[in-house]
């Protein structure tokens, strides 16, 4: 006999594939139910059509926690993306501030834009080009201080990186709380536990969102992306160190930091690269977040 969550999950799964369309939920546009797991988790699978549009799937999900629970208060609506290097984190939340910005006003912050200074983190013997993205570079308490702050409805003055210039220095953004509807936070961190004094901000998320890639999938991004194009044969010193680095410290990572990041995740959407750009596979909902939305 099913429980009583169980019993709602399956009744919300009815719903989203409900022929009358008054009974849909907004990711009936999107795809359909395709597994139904011991765990309460549910699967939905995208149409052919709408593989691509990952990131609007995903902006449904959050409109529809929104209007299931009520939450129109003056608290931001607050989403956390993890995921791999390369697996499509920035390109996600940038898509997200354009399709929520209709619904209010919208800021999306990039994790990397809290790494520790390079002159601090010679002084503590790590080397960030031996160590990147790594928990350790990263400032988690001044990032969940600025964050609270938001939630409160402060303002923060944020120095933001940019991965294209030679110092990794970008723009100098002042983002007012008082103003958010939403805020997005995106990082290979983002959804990791307290770890070695290290503060979580996963508490703060209101949605917890993991892109999931392969370590195929992380490898050929990494070296076919159209705006780097690097050489498979690794015919330069460059390329080899990137592998090489790629190889010790990224790769360990999916049995580790990656896949304990995910099991922390609300969604997990299941990404494959092909033809220079991401597809969704799957979307896989816990127990809790199906009932959140239906």
């Amino acid at each position: 006999m099913l429980n009583v969550s169980a019993e709602k999950i399956r009744k919300s799964v009815q719903r989203m594939v409900s022929s009358k369309p008054a009974l849909r939920t907004p990711l009936a546009h999107f795809g359909t139910i395709t597994d139904f797991r011991l765990n309460n988790s549910v699967v939905f699978t995208p149409f052919n059509e709408c593989r691509a549009r990952y990131p609007e799937v995903l902006s449904s999900v959050v409109l529809g926690i929104i209007k299931k629970e009520k939450m129109y208060g003056s608290a931001p609506f607050t989403i956390g993306i993890s995921g791999p290097r390369n697996a499509s984190k920035s390109y996600t939340g940038t898509a997200l501030v354009k399709l929520l910005s209709s619904y209010g006003h919208t800021e999306h912050i990039a994790m990397e834009s809290y790494f520790k200074p390079e002159e601090y983190l010679k002084t503590q013997g790590i080397d960030i080009k031996l160590q990147p993205r790594d928990p350790a570079i990263m400032d988690f308490k001044r990032l969940r201080s600025d964050m609270i702050d938001l939630l409160n409805g402060e303002e923060i003055v944020l120095q933001t990186r940019d991965r294209f210039k030679p110092d990794y220095r970008g723009e100098v953004k002042h983002i007012e709380g008082n103003k958010l509807r939403f805020l997005i936070v995106e990082g290979i961190s983002a959804l990791l536990s307290d770890q070695a004094g290290m503060r979580t901000i996963m508490d703060l998320f209101d949605l917890k969102v993991h892109l999931n890639i392969s370590p195929i999938e992380a490898e050929k991004r990494l070296f076919v992306r159209p705006e780097i194009q690097r050489s498979l044969g690794l015919t330069t010193q460059e390329n080899v160190e990137i592998y090489d680095r790629f190889r010790k410290v990224d790769l360990p990572r999916f049995t580790t930091h990656y896949s304990h990041c995910r099991s922390n995740a609300d969604v997990v959407a299941y990404l494959n690269y092909w033809a220079d750009k991401y597809s969704l596979s799957s979307l896989v909902f816990s127990e809790d977040t199906i009932c959140r939305m239906l």
